[in-house]
């Protein structure tokens, strides 16, 4: 007599089920933070030729965003993107020297619109 064994039919659909419901369980709560989640800016800067000292590049940390709006000519270095869109205010207090020459600032990136928030960053600066 040959050895059959017996399953029940219903359990592997039960068993493909329940992984399928604790998949959607676990991809819903990412799904939803996901989509909840405003589309932080991004903001990259080009590297520097400081003449036959080398080549400064730059890489920048989204902090966050601000309330703050008053950016005075006295404590920021205010420049403007190539298309007048947004500004970008230099905090000239923020400016430390970290490591082998590196150094960090902080930098607000602003609607040229006038909208009353920034967007904060920390850049570094590597030569």
């Amino acid at each position: 007599m040959p050895n059959r064994t017996s399953t029940k039919p219903g359990l592997t659909h039960k068993v493909r089920v329940r992984n399928l419901a604790l998949s959607a369980l676990l991809f819903i709560p990412w799904a939803c933070s996901s989509l909840g989640q405003a589309a932080q800016p991004d903001l990259t800067l080009d590297s520097v030729n400081v003449r036959q000292e080398g080549v400064v590049s730059f890489s920048t940390l989204f902090l966050g965003p601000e309330s703050r709006s008053d950016f005075s000519a006295s404590q920021f270095l205010v420049g403007q993107t190539d298309d007048q869109a947004y500004r970008l205010c230099i905090d000239l207090a923020s400016i430390q020297q970290v490591r082998f020459n590196a150094f960090t600032f902080t930098a607000y990136m602003v609607s040229a619109k006038g909208t009353p928030q920034a967007s904060k960053f920390q850049v570094t600066g590597n030569p």
